[in-house]
């Protein structure tokens, strides 16, 4: 195999796999099935969205995908290290430890680390996600939650993965945030290389930060497409997701109008 190829298989190898993954919860009118049979592949330097509306199953997906719940049959694979970037990130961090110790601790197992100045790696990654080296003295409470989105993508970064895992990262922010947070991944993405699958309800973000789009209806997917074709729809449950933001594109510029 020749330089040439082995860069192809590079580029084609899959850091995460998902085979026919099935999922049931018991409720008090009986099984429910919310997964039924899901598969697919993300590999090097790809982000694939999952979108879907409320009760397609996404979260249900995305914690099997995580490890935070067992599937009933199926199985999920990955090639490489993993981190996760979760909706709310204020849930990630102690109220009383500094940035610096949120750092610290992602980093106490690694050699690297001990060896070389950590507060100048740390420093050198904030200034990646665009924050500024006094931050390392803050708590929670005194940074936005943008502030802390950030925070947290760098420590993920740090880590170096291969592969990252968004579960409604902007859902929290507000929209002009979420917009910022949103480019940020994107470029993060391309300068860092890792794969990553962003999951959302909001089409819009997954258009912004995906290169491919898989759309969850009722625990399957209903179609995958391009995220640059998604006018070239053909479910119903796109076409309504697709309407969905649209609606929300238009209230927010007549809102803007108002101020």
């Amino acid at each position: 195999m020749n330089g040439k190829e082995m860069k192809d298989r590079e580029r084609t190898a899959a850091v995460l796999t998902v085979q026919d993954v099935r999922k049931s919860f018991r409720t008090r009118e009986g099984m429910l099935d919310v997964l039924r049979g899901v598969s697919l592949s993300v590999v090097r330097d790809e982000m694939v969205g999952i979108v879907g509306a409320s009760g397609s199953g996404k979260s249900t997906l995305f914690r099997v995908i995580a490890g935070i719940e067992r599937p009933d049959s199926g199985s999920v694979s990955y090639w490489g290290v993993v981190r996760l970037v979760f909706q709310d990130p204020r849930e990630a961090f102690s109220p009383r430890m500094q940035m610096r110790e949120f750092f610290r601790s992602a980093l106490a197992y690694d050699k690297e680390a001990a060896r070389g100045d950590l507060e100048e790696r740390v420093a050198a990654m904030l200034g990646e996600v665009q924050l500024p080296p006094r931050v390392l003295d803050a708590l929670p409470h005194q940074l936005s939650g943008g502030e802390l989105q950030r925070v947290i993508i760098a420590r993920a970064l740090l880590q170096q993965p291969d592969i990252l895992l968004f579960d409604e990262p902007t859902s929290a922010l507000d929209v002009i945030t979420q917009r910022q947070i949103l480019d940020l991944i994107a470029d993060l993405r391309k300068r860092f290389r890792f794969a990553g699958l962003f999951v959302s309800h909001d089409l819009g973000a997954v258009q912004r930060v995906a290169q491919r789009v898989c759309v969850l209806y009722e625990g399957k997917f209903a179609e995958t497409l391009d995220a640059a074709r998604l006018t070239q729809a053909q479910h119903a449950a796109t076409r309504a997701l697709l309407h969905a933001q649209h609606a929300a594109t238009r209230a927010l510029l007549h809102a803007q109008q108002l101020l």
